[in-house]
C-alpha cells in the first residue's frame, strides 16, 4: 500500500512539473504577442508551439496515471 501511496506522491509532482512547464510556454509565446500570428511560421513560435502541444500531452498523461493510481489505492484493501 505504501508503495500506491509513493505513487500518488510521484505522480502529483509531475503533474505539477508539467503544468508550470506548460504555463511557462504559453506565457512566453503571449510575450511575443502579434508577432506570434505575423510570424506564425518562425522558428521560435513553432517551437513555441510544439512545445505547448508536447507539454498538453504530457500533462494529460500525468493526470491520467495519477487519476488511475489513486483509483487502485483507493481500491486496496485496508487490512492488508
Amino acid at each position: 500500500m505504501n508503495w500506491w501511496k509513493e505513487r500518488v506522491a510521484r505522480l502529483r509532482v509531475r503533474a505539477a512539473h508539467h503544468e508550470e512547464q506548460l504555463q511557462g510556454a504559453h506565457a512566453e509565446l503571449r510575450e511575443l504577442g502579434d508577432l506570434t500570428l505575423q510570424e506564425a511560421d518562425a522558428l521560435p513560435v513553432q517551437c513555441l508551439q510544439f512545445r505547448i502541444r508536447d507539454g498538453e500531452h504530457a500533462l494529460n498523461q500525468a493526470e491520467a496515471a495519477l487519476a488511475l493510481t489513486a483509483q487502485r489505492l483507493d481500491n486496496f484493501p485496508e487490512d492488508v
